[in-house]
């Protein structure tokens, strides 16, 4: 089934389910774009829960995903608008040729918000996540972690660099997350790390990936 499916059953889930959920998304996306693949229209009803092993998590439809190269060719069809309005990232409404791997992030963050609050960060509107400014998690319910919070508001944030750096920032930044939550404990705040290669290759390495080089963009993270 279909997180919308789950969605629409629940209204919302547990705040370590959120946290994992988000997580596995995060890994889907750090293969995707290490193969410069962008989906463009992530979205709780492309994103499905496998029952048969623990509810583990698949993207699906890449009907609107393309390759990254493309975005520097000619095509006329890249000034369109294609995806949909209550997870398109602001960016993306100039059309994909200013969009990148940071607009797939923007959705995950929609996606998380959803999941954590029952309620959608931003109308269906034209330009909505342009116009508008998304309530804190907590206005809806309260005593959800902070750090988690932290991590969904970055994720919505409308100019592209103030989210997270990469995909893997992302995960690294659940990774933590759920370890805080599995524990009984609640994180006060989490700022987007500063992450080091080491981490990071680290993680990759968990993640069956291998990289020897660790571009220098994804050891800067948000700071305050």
């Amino acid at each position: 089934r279909t997180l919308r499916q789950k969605l629409d059953v629940w209204r919302r889930l547990p705040q370590l389910e959120v946290a994992r959920i988000g997580k596995e998304i995060a890994i889907g996306l750090c293969q995707m774009h290490a193969n410069e693949i962008l989906h463009r229209d992530l979205k709780p009803s492309n994103v499905l829960l496998d029952s048969e092993r623990r509810e583990s998590v698949r993207i699906a439809d890449f009907g609107l995903g393309f390759h990254e190269e493309f975005l520097c060719g000619d095509d006329l069809s890249l000034n369109r608008i294609v995806g949909t309005f209550q997870y398109l990232a602001p960016e993306r409404w100039d059309g994909d040729r200013a969009s990148g791997a940071n607009a797939d992030l923007f959705s995950l963050g929609c996606i998380l918000y959803e999941s954590l609050t029952g309620q959608k960060p931003f109308s269906n509107e034209p330009f909505a996540s342009v116009r508008e400014e998304p309530c804190h998690p907590r206005e809806y319910v309260s005593g959800l972690d902070l750090g988690l919070c932290d991590i969904v508001m970055q994720l919505i944030e409308k100019e592209p660099d103030k989210r997270f750096a990469s995909s893997q920032h992302c995960h690294y930044a659940l990774q933590f997350l759920m370890r805080s939550l599995a524990s009984g404990r609640s994180s006060t705040r989490i700022e987007s790390p500063s992450i080091s290669s080491e981490q990071i290759r680290r993680c990759l390495h968990n993640l069956g990936g291998a990289c020897s080089e660790i571009p220098a963009e994804w050891c800067h993270g948000r700071s305050g």
